[in-house]
């Protein structure tokens, strides 16, 4: 029996607490780099969430230009 790929949907918080969409994570993300976070492992820290999430949304940033 074959099983499919399901991929996991984000839980979408921020310091524990939930947020509506991922403009906020991103957001976040910024304002903890404005308030000197620099390494993914601070920033990752700082929000709630893991450093590899952290880079992933930082390249996501990039690409759209908010960087």
């Amino acid at each position: 029996m074959a099983q499919a790929f399901v991929r996991r949907k984000s839980r979408l918080r921020v310091k524990g607490l939930r947020v509506k969409d991922r403009e906020k994570i991103k957001e976040a993300i910024a304002i903890s780099v404005q308030n000197g976070n620099h390494t993914t492992r601070e920033i990752g820290v700082d929000i709630g969430k893991d450093h590899s999430t952290v880079s992933r949304y930082l390249a996501e940033m990039d690409k759209e230009g908010k960087w």
